[in-house]
């Protein structure tokens, strides 16, 4: 699945499927302190926010599994 930044950005916030969701640890390239992120796996992309409310905002980051 190959998606560009803003249909990404319409992925995490529109798409209804979500395979698993919960808080994670993760550690930052320049920060390395372990930081507690909410995560959300729809397909084979990870999204990633700061708390569990802001699921409807921009995510902070994504990881493609």
């Amino acid at each position: 699945m190959r998606l560009n930044a803003k249909e990404l950005v319409v992925f995490a916030k529109t798409c209804p499927r979500i395979d698993k969701r919960g808080y994670l640890y993760k550690r930052g390239v320049y920060n390395t302190q372990l930081r507690r992120r909410y995560f959300v796996l729809k397909g084979n992309l990870l999204f990633y926010y700061k708390h569990q409310g802001n699921c409807g905002c921009e995510s902070c980051g994504r990881v493609s599994v």
